[in-house]
Parts: structure tokens; sequence; C-alpha cells
């Protein structure tokens, strides 16, 4: 019943807005509304694979027509990264030759990088107006925001289980914990820099429902913190709010408005309060306590994330150099679950972050070089942001920037969510594709400028 309500109020709700972004480009609306509607799509039996097919044979289309079509203009096609990329997929092509991996299981693994970074490049090079990118960005957001539609529904249809999460996943908690986190940093963004709508303020509240019907405590643990890289960001970036005063008013503001949502998850959230209740009280000792348990639980296998990290450590410790460098091989933990005896063989049998899911796969260079490729698009975005003096566009850069900073974060000390999950993948190649169009588009202008004044002069 679940996912025929959501589709049906989707398209109830959404055909106007489909409509004005296929306007625009309706090959990548399309690509959007399947990464966005892969857990809807999984419910009603169709198999990912199906999907997967046609995301990838759409995004090769766009690739091919997008490289023709600079071509023929005489342009430059832009490969931010591609040095990065391109070793990335060496490291992991040595990984799957020297491990003898099945090649067909490693590319399952390869298409997590692989397609969101070709997306990312058609975003950056396809010809696209001023008003057809804030379509799209306004589609993603608008995407964002059904999510939450969806677990009002869910709430009334099924309850609180941990899964599904909006139309984006049947199984996989991790995507309840961002979205809200995401959507604050986007928020916080509008609001600061952009235009002061209370509503903004209103909807970073309203977000947090989607944790609570997941009964996910990690966005209000990991909140304060997406506040604090906020406000030290925008006075790095934003002229306007680099006065002492305004960072004290920002950092108060934003702490207090963190603790107030802590409180109310603490109390309504099971696993955050000593009483595992609904309506339990808060108890900040408890939920230090019980958080710090949770991730470094050990026994049989190693079942907290910090936990898991620590044993896949060891293992590699004990491993020749090559493995320590290479891993076991790209398609070890491909689609692994817990119980399936995969990761067990590594002695974890809880949650993990992603980095554990990468060293054990394509060993430590891979690993790093995941994160440097991350920390590349950051530090683009923030470069950016230097220069940029239009105020939507700040406003977008921020949030961007947050959202790299939440897959760093995420990567290092949660879960697999930002690699094997389209919808953030995507969203991450989306908005860092349209930062570097604006970024080439710039630099473009500014020779303009100069070539002008010389020939004047």
């Amino acid at each position: 019943m679940y996912p025929v309500v959501v589709t049906i109020l989707f398209l109830f709700l959404s055909f106007s807005r489909i409509r004005k972004a296929r306007s625009v480009n309706s090959l990548i609306t399309s690509v959007l509304l399947l990464v966005f509607f892969l857990g809807i799509i999984e419910q009603f039996n169709i198999r990912q694979f199906y999907a997967n097919i046609l995301i990838e044979s759409l995004i090769m289309f766009l690739l091919v027509k997008t490289m023709i079509s600079v071509s023929n203009k005489g342009k430059k096609f832009n490969l931010p990264g591609i040095r990065i990329f391109a070793i990335f997929s060496i490291v992991l092509f040595i990984s799957a030759l020297i491990n003898s991996s099945n090649l067909y299981q490693s590319y399952l693994y390869y298409r997590f990088f692989l397609t969101p970074y070709l997306f990312m490049l058609i975003m950056v090079n396809i010809e696209l107006p001023e008003y057809g990118i804030r379509k799209i960005i306004d589609f993603i957001q608008y995407l964002f925001v059904f999510q939450l539609i969806a677990t009002v529904v869910k709430l009334i249809v099924i309850g609180t289980p941990e899964q599904p999460v909006g139309t984006i996943i049947v199984a996989g908690g991790g995507v309840a914990t961002f979205i809200p986190l995401i959507a604050a940093g986007f928020l916080l963004s509008r609001y600061y820099i952009y235009e002061k709508k209370k509503l903004f303020l209103v909807l970073i509240f309203a977000f947090t429902l989607i944790a609570y019907a997941s009964q996910k405590r990690g966005t209000f643990v990991f909140l304060p913190a997406v506040f604090v890289f906020f406000i030290v960001m925008l006075g790095e970036v934003d002229i306007r709010s680099r006065a002492f005063h305004k960072k004290v008013i920002y950092l108060v503001s934003t702490f207090v408005l963190s603790i107030i949502i802590l409180i109310i998850g603490a109390k309504k959230i099971p696993m955050m309060n000593p009483e595992g209740s609904k309506n339990g009280s808060f108890d900040l000792n408890f939920l230090i306590e019980s958080s710090v348990e949770y991730n470094t639980l050990q026994g049989d296998y190693a079942y907290g994330r910090f936990a898991s990290f620590v044993q896949v450590n060891n293992i590699l410790e004990k491993s020749s150099f090559v493995t320590k460098l290479f891993g076991f091989g790209p398609e070890t933990l491909k689609g692994a679950t817990r119980g399936d005896g995969r990761f067990e063989r590594f002695g974890v049998g809880g949650t993990y972050p992603g980095i554990s899911y990468q060293v054990v796969q394509i060993g430590y260079l891979g690993a790093g070089l995941w994160l440097l490729l991350l920390c590349y698009y950051g530090l683009m975005i923030f470069k950016i942001l230097k220069k940029e003096q239009e105020r939507y566009w700040k406003s977008i850069g921020m949030g961007s920037l947050v959202l790299i900073f939440l897959a760093i974060v995420d990567y290092l000390t949660y879960s697999t969510t930002f690699i094997v999950v389209y919808a953030f993948s995507f969203t991450i190649a989306c908005s860092f594709g349209l930062m570097m169009k604006r970024y080439y588009r710039m630099n473009t202008q500014s020779k303009l400028e100069v070539t002008s004044k010389i020939r004047q002069f």
C-alpha cells in the first residue's frame, strides 16, 4: 500500500514541476527521477538491475551527446578531478587483477563510483541557460522535500520501522540519518545568505521527522557539527558574515536550535533515552555513554562502527604489503549484508563506515584516493565560494560544501550511504558539477573582460 500511495501522491503533486524540469532537459530529469525513486521501484518488485541499466544507458547517451556538442562548438570538454579518478580506477583494476576477482562483480562495485562521476561531467559540460540550471536545482530540492511528504505517509500507513526511507531506499537506515542533515545545510545557506524566510528554519525542524520515522539517532548527534561547520565556513567565504558579533549570533542561534532538536529527538527515540520509550526523558550522560558503547561494541565479532574499523585494520596489519595497498578485491563485499558471511570473515558482524568497506576491497590506496577526491570536491567548492559574488550561487555553493562535509563524515565514521545510494552520490555529482560549470563560466568571463580592457587600451 505504501508505494502505491506515495507514487499517486507524487504524480498528483509533482506534475507541473516534472513538466518544467523536463522542458529544460528531459533526460537529466529522467535520471534524477530514477535515482530518487529506486526504493519505490524495488517495492513494486521491479529488479533494480533494470533500473540501473536504464540509468546507465541514459547517462552514456547524455555523455556522448554532450561531448559531440562541445566538440562541434570548438570548446574544451572539462574534466575536473580526472587525474584522481583515473588513478582510483587503475588501483581498483589492479585490485581486481591481483585478487582474481570476478570482473562482472567488480564492475558492479565500480559503477557506484563511475556512474555518478560521468553524470558530474555531463552537468559540467552540457549547454544549459541560467534559467535551466536553476530549474534543475529546484527540481532536486523538491525531490528532497518530497521525502518529507513520503515520510508522513509512512508514519500513517506503516509506523516507525527503520525502512523504507521515503522513495529512495527499501533497506538502509543511513539515508534517514542524512536527509535531514543535507536539508539543514541547504536551508541554512538559503536563510543566512540568500533570503531570510522563517519557513527555512521551520523546515529544518520538519526534516528531522524523517530521522524519527526510522528511529535514527545519528541525525541528532551530527546536527550540531553541521551547524558549527556551516558557521565557520560562512565566515570564511562571506564578507557580510565575518564580523565577530555576527559569528557569535549565528553560533548561539544555531546552537540553541540544535539543542532543542536534540532534546526532542532524545525524548521521542527509544534508543536515545534511558526509559527506551517514545515519551522518555532527556539524559545527556546516557546519550553519550550509549553512543560510545554502540560504536565500540565487540563480542565474537566487532559490531560498532569504530570497533569494525579497528578490526579491519588489525586484519590488514597481518596481511601482505600488496594486500594493504590493494585490498582483497572489489567484489569482496559487493552487496554484503549483515549475516551473509562476507564481512563476518573479517571479524565484523555489525555496522561499519565507508572507509572500512573500501579498505577491505581496494586497500588503503584505493580508500585514500576516494577520500582525496571528496576533499578535492570540497576544496574546489570553497575556492569558488571565495570568488562568487551572486548571493543565489553563494547559497547553493555553501549547501554543496556542507554536502561534501557530510559525505566525508559518513565515509570516515558512519556508513556506506554516500557510496551505494545513488540519490546521494548523484546529488553530489549534480551540485559539484553545476558549481564547476559556474567556475568555468566565471573564468571565461574574466578572460573576456581582460581581453576587452587590453583592446580598449
